[in-house]
């Protein structure tokens, strides 16, 4: 639960940044795809490159729990459609 409250502020966080980033403010981004981006980047990285995508990802566990995490905020996004 913790993990995934993590990903869910980081979402936040990206998709203010990038409104702030936009002269007019209007713009279309989906937080949630980046962040599955930077997971499947994480889950085959290695040494450095997985410790930094491991910070910016804001994963208190290893790979396979943010994994897991992420899955089951998927899960319960599909599931109020």
């Amino acid at each position: 639960a913790a993990i995934a409250r993590s990903i869910i502020r980081l979402c936040h966080d990206l998709a203010l940044e990038v409104l702030r980033s936009v002269p007019h403010g209007n713009a279309v981004v989906s937080p949630q795809a980046i962040v599955q981006t930077l997971a499947l980047a994480y889950a085959g990285a290695g040494g450095e490159t997985a410790a930094e995508l491991g910070r910016a990802l804001r994963a208190s566990g290893g790979v396979d729990e943010t994994l897991a995490a992420l899955n089951a905020l998927d899960q319960a996004i599909a599931s109020r459609e």
